[in-house]
């Protein structure tokens, strides 16, 4: 072969050779897009968990004649309640609340009907009463974290309507009450009689202090027959529902505050009972009466908080938050984080003696192989070639 023919040979072979190389060296990249961020939080409007707010950001443009709607689901998917028309600003942000100036509230508990959260694209005018478009963005919580946070707040026990936090807070206010008829009293007798019931109401049957404790021969309890301590401590349904959604940092960052909270509250209703105590001990009205004002300033805390910082806020942190911030901690526990397109679809377990199925690869899996040795072959061709040229060159 001439050594022009050669030289062009080799040109080939080596821009086979770096062609080849650079397939094998490409890595598929992503096309980057704005960061949408999206959330759905219910909370107290007109009654328990009765409305929800979404907030939205770097949202898209509907499709031309379509807008975007709101859905709540059910854990079977057999109801789904309309949360309106969510209008996007032109910045692309969605800020719509569902609340009893909607037209379609129903005054439910949001949170103890509804597990998923859906939006979809819908024809322009419609307002549909059944989802017909594509979901846009969704977000569904884990059915056994959901069902504690209904034990928290809406189901506890399991068919009451009321759940551990509620509860709670009702039984604050019932010793509260007690609290203040003993502070209108004007006999000691009738001071002991009404601090009985802010003290079994606080305990509960179970309670070491539980009992006849003004001595008239009758134990009176206008409690539930659980009382403010017991309901303080079944907080730990909370550490159950993030248990059940491990690695949610919004699980773990609430159900703490749950738990703060709710010790705070625990905490502040055993000194009520050991202030009301000393107070039913007293022989004097005067200062019966000043014991029965920490009574009460105990149980308003241990309801609604103290800010105990002067900050301007009752944060959920040890000594200020109380029944009522657990209580919104939980509820933050069930927002709905929202993620582009449907929820995932669970993956159906294979039969125990199903053989597993390997992964499915893309593409012919000898195509790498034949591309390294056709590399391989080309750099033994050039480098042979390079050789011959040396070989045939005219000595000088």
């Amino acid at each position: 072969m001439s050594s022009p023919k050669l030289i062009l040979s080799l040109v080939v072979v080596l821009l086979l050779a770096v062609s080849v190389g650079t397939v094998i060296a490409q890595e598929p990249t992503l096309i980057s897009a704005d960061a949408f961020t999206g959330t759905a939080i219910i909370w107290d409007d007109q009654s328990l968990s009765d409305a929800i707010t979404y907030t939205l950001t770097n949202v898209p443009a509907a499709s031309p004649g379509a807008e975007y709607v709101g859905w709540l689901v059910s854990d079977d998917g057999s109801t789904k309640l309309s949360t309106g028309i969510m209008e996007v600003a032109e910045d692309g942000t969605v800020s719509h609340a569902f609340n009893s100036e909607n037209p379609r509230y129903t005054g439910e508990n949001l949170i103890q009907n509804y597990g998923k959260v859906v939006v979809t694209q819908e024809a322009e005018g419609t307002d549909p009463d059944e989802p017909a478009g594509p979901a846009a963005f969704s977000h569904e919580i884990p059915s056994d974290a959901i069902a504690h946070i209904r034990h928290l707040l809406s189901n506890w026990p399991v068919g009451t309507g009321v759940g551990i936090l509620t509860n709670l807070q009702l039984q604050l206010e019932v010793a509260i009450t007690h609290a203040n008829l003993a502070n209108d009293q004007t006999s000691l007798a009738a001071v002991s009689s009404h601090l009985e019931h802010v003290i079994n109401a606080i305990e509960g049957p179970s309670g070491d202090n539980y009992g006849d404790l003004d001595g008239n021969g009758s134990i009176e309890d206008f409690g539930d027959g659980i009382g403010v301590i017991l309901h303080a401590q079944d907080r730990k349904h909370a550490g159950f529902a993030a248990g059940a959604a491990l690695g949610d940092e919004a699980f773990e960052m609430h159900s703490v505050a749950v738990d703060v909270n709710g010790k705070n509250a625990e905490d502040l209703a055993v000194q009520a009972v050991t202030e009301a105590l000393f107070a039913m001990n007293e022989t004097d009205l005067s200062f019966a009466k000043i014991s029965v004002a920490g009574v009460i300033a105990f149980l308003e805390s241990a309801k609604n908080g103290v800010d105990a910082d002067a900050s301007g806020t009752i944060d959920s942190v040890v000594g200020e938050g109380g029944a009522a911030q657990a209580y919104v901690e939980a509820q933050l526990m069930a927002t709905y984080n929202l993620q582009i397109g449907p929820p995932p679809t669970p993956p159906t377990p294979a039969p125990p003696t199903a053989t597993p199925i390997p992964p499915e690869s893309v593409g012919d899996p000898a195509i790498p192989q034949l591309a390294q040795l056709a590399l391989l072959a080309s750099l033994v061709f050039l480098i042979g070639g390079g050789f011959v040229v040396l070989s045939r060159r005219p000595r000088a």
